[in-house]
């Protein structure tokens, strides 16, 4: 991996700049807090985004809502961009999406979709993915200045730990301690495996007892089989011999049906012999009356037609009904012409006092016309003096934010003795003639803040009132359209009182027309034409009258002929029935006979009856019995096959038993012994690489024969001065820098020579790797430059004399909180 350049956008104090990077050693060179560590982060930012070592609210520039940093690397002969942004939202910075382009094809994604990207291009862990700190990142390519002594000063316990993360051996010990959980989960397991198996012995006894009552009751089943065969035999032997008898009882019954059907045959005959006699009498009775009846009918001859009269009437009554409808219409149509004459009348004065109005708003009109038309003119001066307002807003703004900072300069000076550009040391003369500057500039900025909101004031007054005169004009263009609306009703009033004066007139003819078709309709005589209807009527019941009594006396003359033609009939139909009876007594005498034959059989059947019933009950009772025998036997198999499925489960359960055993005793005795020793084999390759680069570094760095380092068992290092062993915390600045770098360095080749497969073996960066470091020392970096044979090595220093040993030189300078590189 090799940067070729960095972009940064509001990232700390750098507002927008492109740091590009060559091939070889680069120092980036610059004053403490200029800028340089920013850098560095920012390409970690890149790389990686957001961690809990590296936040969002630390990048982003103060009072920037956006940022970005953009990084071009190349790798196995791709070209790859990387950008990640920063948002400011609710008082909290977050990390929002961005892009990455490999050899010009460009995909978008998330914050953990780009790292996972990343990750798979560098070669690292897909693990990394989740974890807030890329340690192998952190140790074989940069670790900020803070960092690279605190490894050496932590815990061993915890240097031990890091260690084992970086060189991802963590995992064997992760291993020990999830599998020292699993046989604790077996062990809890196995005590309730074996709870539940606890009753598999009385389980069995309780089979063995439940198939020997299987058995008893099978056996008496097996004795009650035949008796119940027997019973059923008797049944069928006597069901057969009943039904013998019933067909017999059958055929008596049929027999003493039709002596019923006989008898109530007789007595319908008799029955009607005797009503047909009294029909008789009555006939002859009404013959009588009706006779005399006829003798007295007499009837008075009208001359007159009924039909001609009855058209006569109907004629007449169309006449007058016409007459009267057509006066009923004209009396209505009269009384509507008067009314709609006397809307018209009222609607036409009501029409000529309205446009008497006319000429008065026409006037009105015409003057709102004339003040609304400054509405645009209004409209000019108030975006004038809006424009004029933001103006003067942005110069308040500016002398604010300058007066903050002058204010600001003043107070740091008070506090710090150091000048925060140069660094040099600040005497009471030049704090005064500083503050004396600053004071002045206070004033300015005051006085022209007064100036400028007094005038600001004044504007919007005027704005005010613009927007006042504005709203007033808005009213009178409604006062317009209203105007128009009334004058174009007022002229249509004028039309249509010339429309409604021709329609009373057209009205007027139409009445005098009416009343001629009155005077024709009283000259034709109503009450004439009414009263010869009536006379017409009378008449017509007359003759009504006549023909009714004509009708009814040959309605007397043909009922008569009737009743006559009846009694002949009922005469004929009584002899008729007089041998029917006869016919019926000889079936009689018949049917008895033949009825006595079945004499007794009746009680034979009863007996039968008897015996069947007594037979069908034992057959019954000796079912029953093998039912309730058959399903205590369906109880009892049920209850064997639970308690079989009961055990074979318990059975299984055993087997599971045995099988968490073994495999306990495997993870106790050989997989977590196993697991400890590949850790221990791995960690002593590792110890004795670690080693002899860690004494090979701290030589190279400080060449004095009087103190040595090495590791112990545990990593830590140990320091022999005069053959003496002392702590870290004695050694002097350099001497633990020496240390320091040494044990980065080391950590460094180990890593890249144990981890396979990683891509950012050709970069190194180092953050003020000389701190308290003297001039010797500081020659022996060339030597660490050339051994290091690394590709691309960025060096962070404010060390001049480094630059001499570079083949690159970034200088990074800070002015007015804005960082820039040269």
């Amino acid at each position: 991996m090799i940067i070729r350049y960095v972009k940064l956008e509001n990232i700390r104090s750098y507002l927008n700049q492109t740091i590009n990077f060559p091939h070889g050693s680069v120092l980036l060179s610059g004053n403490i807090g200029s800028g340089k560590s920013t850098i560095l982060l920012a390409i970690e930012f890149a790389l990686f985004g957001i961690m809990r070592s590296l936040s969002g609210s630390s990048l982003l520039r103060n009072s920037k809502t956006k940022g970005s940093v953009e990084l071009n690397f190349t790798l196995d002969n791709k070209s790859i961009i990387i950008k990640r942004t920063l948002k400011r939202q609710r008082g909290d910075v977050r990390q929002d999406s961005g892009f990455i382009i490999i050899n010009n094809k460009k995909t978008e994604g998330t914050a953990v979709e780009l790292k996972s990207k990343i990750l798979d291009l560098l070669g690292y862990p897909k693990e990394l993915v989740t974890k807030t700190k890329s340690l192998i990142y952190r140790y074989t390519v940069y670790t900020p200045q803070e960092e690279m002594k605190q490894i050496l000063l932590d815990s061993k316990d915890y240097r031990l730990d890091t260690l084992r993360r970086v060189f991802q051996i963590d995992k064997y010990r992760r291993i020990r301690e999830n599998s020292q959980i699993i046989t604790r989960e077996i062990k809890e397991k196995t005590k309730e495996f074996n709870g539940m198996i606890a009753d598999l012995e009385e389980k069995k006894m309780q089979k063995n007892g439940r198939e020997n009552e299987l058995r008893n009751v099978i056996t008496k089943v097996d004795e009650l089989k035949p008796k119940v065969k027997a019973a059923e035999s008797i049944v069928k032997e006597k069901k057969q011999s009943i039904n013998q008898l019933e067909k017999r009882i059958n055929e008596l019954n049929d027999l003493r049906k039709k002596e019923e059907i006989a008898d109530i045959r007789l007595k319908e005959k008799v029955m009607l012999v005797q009503n047909y006699k009294e029909s008789i009498e009555v006939l002859n009775t009404s013959i009588k009356k009706l006779n005399t009846k006829i003798e007295k009918f007499e009837v008075e001859p009208i001359k007159e037609n009924e039909s001609e009269v009855e058209k006569l009437i109907i004629k007449k009554e169309k006449e007058y009904n016409y007459l009267m409808q057509k006066k009923v219409e004209l009396t209505e149509k009269n009384n509507s012409l008067q009314k709609r004459k006397k809307g018209l009348q009222e609607e036409i004065s009501i029409k000529l006092e309205e446009s008497k109005n006319l000429i008065l708003k026409k006037n009105m009109f015409d003057q709102l016309q004339h003040d609304i038309s400054k509405k645009e003119y209004i409209k000019k001066k108030i975006v004038e003096t809006e424009d004029e307002i933001k103006k003067i807003n942005l110069m308040i703004n500016e002398n604010d934010i300058n007066r903050k900072k002058s204010e600001e300069i003043k107070e740091n000076i008070s506090k710090n003795n150091k000048c925060p550009v140069c660094s040099q040391e600040l005497t009471g003369e030049h704090k005064k003639y500083i503050a004396d500057i600053e004071n002045k500039k206070i004033k300015d900025y005051a006085e022209n803040l007064k100036k400028e909101n007094k005038r600001r004031n004044e504007l919007k007054d005027n704005l005010k009132n613009l927007n006042l005169d504005l709203e007033n004009t808005a009213e009178k263009e409604k006062k317009i359209i209203a105007l128009k609306i009334e004058i174009k009703g007022l002229e249509q009033a004028g039309k249509e009182i010339v429309e409604k004066q021709k329609l009373f007139n057209k009205l007027s003819l139409e009445e005098d027309k009416i009343k001629k078709d009155f005077d024709i309709i009283n000259s034709k005589g109503l009450d004439r034409i009414k009263n010869k209807i009536s006379e017409s009527k009378n008449l017509l019941k007359k003759i009504h009258k006549s023909n009714i009594m004509l009708n009814e006396r040959q309605n007397i003359i043909n009922l008569m002929d009737e009743k006559n033609k009846n009694r002949e009939e009922i005469l004929k139909n009584i002899a008729s029935l007089k041998k029917g009876v006869g016919e019926i007594n000889n079936l009689k005498i018949e049917l008895d006979e033949k009825v006595r034959r079945f004499e007794g059989i009746e009680q034979n059947y009863k007996i039968l009856k008897q015996n069947l019933e007594k037979a069908i009950s034992d057959e019954t009772l000796l079912a029953i019995k093998k039912a309730q025998l058959d399903k205590e036997a369906e109880g009892i198999n049920k209850a064997i096959e639970g308690l079989e499925k009961e055990i074979n489960e318990k059975l299984r359960i055993k087997e599971k038993i045995n099988y968490l055993k073994q495999l306990k005793n495997w993870l106790d005795k050989y997989f977590i012994k196993l697991m400890s020793m590949m850790e221990r084999q791995i960690m002593l390759r590792v110890y004795q690489e670690f080693n002899e680069f860690f004494q090979n570094w701290f030589n190279i760095l400080m060449e004095e024969e009087t103190i040595s380092v090495r590791l112990d068992d545990e990593f830590t290092p140990i320091i022999e001065q005069n053959d003496y062993e002392t702590s870290i915390e004695y050694l002097s600045g350099g001497e633990r820098t020496s240390c320091a770098l040494a044990y980065r360095l080391a950590l460094n080749r180990v890593i890249n020579d144990l981890i396979g497969g990683i891509k950012t073996k050709d970069l190194i960066i180092l953050d003020e790797p000389t701190d308290g470091f003297s001039t010797d020392q500081l020659d022996k970096m060339k030597d660490v430059f050339d051994q290091l044979n690394t590709k691309q090595i960025i060096i962070v220093s404010h060390e001049s004399k480094i630059e001499s040993f570079v083949d690159s030189i970034l200088r990074v300078t800070k002015s007015e909180h804005i960082s820039k590189v040269f």
